[in-house]
């Protein structure tokens, strides 16, 4: 993450508005890469089950959206693998 920031420093307003879940991390990196930017932290909601198999939100979190995004897509890659046995169907000359 630090080298993320060490790249993107130069592209980012230095001030800036930057959102983040409450890692404890996040607010040390954004001070020492984007001193002057305002850094607002929120408290992850963590999903509950409803008993239909789907998550109830809490909380806003702003970081959700993607998470739950990259959990599907890797789902997906992995029913690919698993169903074609991890092969290709090209054959290589």
């Amino acid at each position: 993450m630090r080298s993320l920031f060490g790249e993107i420093k130069n592209c980012v307003k230095p001030n800036a508005l930057v959102q983040s879940d409450d890692h404890s991390v996040y607010n040390s990196v954004v001070r020492t890469y984007l001193p002057q930017s305002t850094h607002q932290q929120f408290i992850g909601g963590r999903g509950c089950s409803t008993g239909q198999g789907e998550l109830k939100r809490l909380r806003f979190d702003p970081i959700f959206t993607l998470n739950h995004n990259f959990a599907m897509l890797r789902d997906g890659i992995g029913k690919l693998i698993r169903r074609h046995g991890g092969r290709r169907n090209v054959q290589m000359p």
